[in-house]
């Protein structure tokens, strides 16, 4: 061999063992997993950006809700008595595209966008503030996730129950609201705020 290939040679292992290359390879795969931009470090040690969050949290929320919109419309008809169709949920959704078109399943979907991001942003960071304070007071993993899950989505609903109530008077077809605001202004003109 030249000097060269054998400066470029990897020495072997300390141990022999088979478990030793398997170790090795996990762990430099799983390094690679875990780096996240320039990180390389576990999630659990890695700086936390809030703002990625926030802007995951919104991007989740506006493609899901806009993805299960027209399901969200017919059970809004069906809650509130509007939906009602001797044919069942079936005969509704034909009816609906019949008399008012496509369009007819995201009705109110903008109010819901406007309501679901801040909702699942609000639930994606208070979930990591709380997980990180529960464990930083001793509690265990598992315990830690499920009540930073729980909390999150109580404070996540708190800071949102007001669009969600305007997503769900625009989406009945009596609707009178011609925007969310209008809606907005109306509703607690009408019941008040608190």
């Amino acid at each position: 061999a030249t000097p060269a290939a054998s400066a470029t040679r990897v020495p072997p292992p300390r141990s022999a063992s088979p478990t030793h290359g398997l170790t090795a390879w996990f762990l430099s795969t799983s390094q690679r997993k875990l780096a996240v931009g320039s990180r390389t470090t576990p999630t659990s040690m890695a700086p936390r950006n809030r703002g990625e969050e926030l802007l995951a949290g919104g991007v989740a929320g506006i493609v899901s809700r806009t993805a299960i919109a027209p399901i969200e419309r017919v059970k809004i008809l069906v809650q509130t008595g509007a939906g009602r169709s001797s044919a069942g949920y079936t005969g509704l959704v034909r009816e609906m595209y019949h008399n008012e078109g496509l369009l007819a399943f995201w009705r109110g979907n903008t109010a819901g966008v406007v309501r679901v991001v801040p909702y699942m942003s609000a639930t994606f960071l208070c979930y990591e503030e709380y997980k990180a304070a529960l464990l930083g007071c001793g509690a265990h993993k598992q315990q830690a996730a499920l009540a930073a899950g729980s909390l999150a989505g109580v404070t996540a609903v708190c800071l949102t129950y007001p669009l969600d109530l305007v997503r769900a008077a625009m989406a009945k077809p009596s609707s009178v609201y011609t925007s969310m605001f209008h809606a907005l202004r109306s509703i607690s003109a009408e019941r008040g705020v608190g």
